[in-house]
């Protein structure tokens, strides 16, 4: 909790990428152009807004611009760019998501988080419209651009009191939205996450590392439960035996979700996934 509460204080911070390469470069450039001209995608520069289905693509200017930008999109300038290890991390989450502004630095270039999330959300409309964008392949690291900016609107809109949805972003819902980044515990799948916790949500999570994964995962969903909070269940039976790390799918009640899978997240007929241990 202590790095959500220094992230929440600081009036901006700074996202190290890396050194970066000449792609890497590159596709920064790309990111401030594309953003430079983010309402010609229908994105209105006052607010960012994240779409992720087909159907928020609308006016045939809008499907005209985002067939120009799939023809030339230097695709992988992007991939480099978004390959960096810093856009899997679960911890990025907080970093991203609580400061008032974000910068992100790549080597001795620097790029404005919103720019990149205007940039997120033009791709995601190529994805969603254009059927054979990037001949039907891309870098999930789009995704969890993308995902990084839902949170953080959610985030910042029940912080303010705007929200018009009690249940959004709800610590479950931002469990299960991150739940296939990389890090190295997998009891930080939910400790790397409480700083996301709203104010107004009642339930108490206690950070004990001595717990074993399964009893911080039973907890967590109890939590929620104890409370009549039944939409935690939605989550349950998306664990699955994973030969590779030895998982046995009878180590947690059938009622409890083991953080530890990645599930594809589905994009139109696109899909996107990753798993880390």
């Amino acid at each position: 909790m202590l790095m959500a509460q220094i992230f929440s204080a600081t009036t901006r911070a700074v996202g190290w990428l890396g050194e970066g390469n000449a792609e890497t470069e590159a596709a920064i450039d790309i990111i401030k152009e594309l953003a430079s001209k983010a309402w010609r995608f229908g994105i209105p520069n006052s607010e960012i807004n994240i779409q992720l289905h087909a159907s928020s693509v609308a006016g045939a200017g809008v499907k005209k611009a985002l067939r120009v930008v799939a023809d030339q999109l230097d695709a992988q300038a992007l991939n480099a760019f978004l390959n960096q290890p810093w856009f899997s991390r679960l911890w990025v989450v907080q970093e991203a998501c609580l400061p008032s502004k974000m910068i992100l630095c790549n080597g001795p270039n620097t790029l404005n988080w919103n720019d990149l999330l205007a940039t997120s959300t033009i791709i995601f409309k190529c994805m969603t419209s254009i059927k054979y964008f990037l001949g039907g392949k891309y870098n999930p690291n789009f995704a969890t651009v993308a995902l990084l900016a839902a949170t953080q609107q959610d985030f910042a809109l029940a912080r303010s009191g705007r929200s018009t949805d009690a249940k959004s972003g709800d610590l479950h819902a931002v469990v299960h939205l991150h739940r296939d980044r990389a890090c190295s515990n997998p009891v930080d799948k939910i400790y790397g996450l409480l700083g996301l916790k709203k104010a107004d949500e009642l339930i108490e999570v206690v950070v004990d590392y001595g717990r074993s994964i399964e009893e911080v995962y039973q907890a967590f969903t109890l939590a929620y439960l104890q409370m009549n909070n039944i939409l935690i269940l939605h989550y349950t039976g998306i664990g699955y035996t994973d030969s590779l790390h030895g998982r046995r799918s009878g180590e947690l009640p059938t009622w409890a979700t083991d953080w530890r899978s990645a599930i594809p997240i589905q994009f139109g007929d696109k899909t996107a996934s990753r798993a880390f241990p």
